[in-house]
C-alpha cells in the first residue's frame, strides 16, 4: 500500500517502463525477481510438506488502470513454471464486477477484499459472478485503514469490525485479516 506494492523504487528511474503491464522492461524485472523468490517458496508449499496453502499472484489489479491480460497471463505462466500446477493461485480485488473481471484470469482463483462497513452478502454475490464455484473468500478483510501523513490517526470500532466478521462467517465464507 505504501511502497509501490513491494516493487523496487529503482523501477521509477527507468524512463519508459510501464509498471504492472506486459511492458518488456517491467516483465524482465518481474522475471528476475520471481526466478529468485518462487524457488525459495516451492519447498514450503503444502503439497511439499510445508505450510503454504495458496499464493496470491496480484493484488487489486482490477482497480489499476492497465487491465493488461497479457501481463496477467505472463504472471500465471511464471508462477506455474516455478511452483507447479498443484498450488492454488489467487488474486484479490474489490467488489465491483469490472474490477474482478480485470483483476483475474481463468486458472487464478478470484477472491474479494472489503471492510466491515460493506454489505457482505452483496460482496460475495459479486465474487460468485466471476467465481461461480469454490469457497467464498475475503482475502483482505479491512480491520482498520491506512494513516496518511499529516492526517488524523484512522480508527475503527472493534464492535463494527467484529460484527462484520461475524456476518462473513455466518455466510460460510473464509476470511483473512
Amino acid at each position: 500500500e505504501w511502497d509501490m506494492g513491494g516493487l523496487p523504487s529503482w523501477l521509477l528511474a527507468e524512463p519508459n517502463i510501464i509498471l504492472r503491464t506486459s511492458d518488456p522492461g517491467f516483465l524482465q524485472a518481474v522475471n528476475k525477481w520471481l526466478s529468485v523468490l518462487l524457488p525459495k517458496i516451492k519447498p514450503r508449499l503444502y503439497q511439499n510438506g510445508g505450510n503454504i496453502i495458496s499464493i496470491q499472484v496480484e493484488n487489486e489489479y482490477g482497480s489499476y488502470y492497465a487491465c493488461d491480460y497479457d501481463y496477467m497471463r505472463h504472471l500465471l505462466a511464471v508462477f506455474r513454471l516455478y511452483l507447479g500446477k498443484e498450488v492454488v493461485l489467487f488474486t484479490t480485488d474489490g467488489i465491483k464486477e469490472s474490477e474482478l473481471k480485470c483483476g483475474t484470469l481463468q486458472d487464478l482463483y478470484a477472491t474479494v477484499d472489503f471492510g466491515s462497513e460493506t454489505n457482505e452478502t452483496r460482496a460475495f454475490e459479486q465474487q460468485r459472478l466471476i467465481e461461480p464455484r469454490g469457497p467464498l473468500v475475503n482475502s483482505e478483510y479491512y480491520t482498520g485503514w491506512l494513516d496518511y501523513w499529516g492526517e488524523p490517526h484512522s480508527t475503527k470500532s472493534t464492535t463494527v469490525v467484529t460484527n462484520g466478521l461475524q456476518k462473513i462467517l455466518e455466510l460460510g465464507a473464509n476470511v483473512n485479516m
